[in-house]
């Protein structure tokens, strides 16, 4: 029999995962998009591109392409 101590447990264990999993995917999207923008950076991409591309700001981009050069 399960106890209610056990079924709150299993729910709780659940939820964790699932939260767990979404920042996983947040980090490993921002994570590819960090290297499509260097990619692009170093091939000589117009910063504006790369901004629309990956939807991050052009300043935070430009502090980027201080590291890839």
């Amino acid at each position: 029999m399960i106890t209610l101590a056990d079924r709150l447990r299993k729910e709780g264990i659940e939820i964790g995962e699932k939260i767990g999993i979404e920042i996983g995917e947040k980090r490993g999207e921002k994570k590819g998009k960090l290297k499509t923008a260097r990619t692009l950076i170093k091939k000589g991409i117009n910063m504006e591109i790369i901004a629309e591309a990956t939807g991050f700001p052009k300043k935070r981009l430009e502090k980027l392409a201080e590291t890839v050069h």
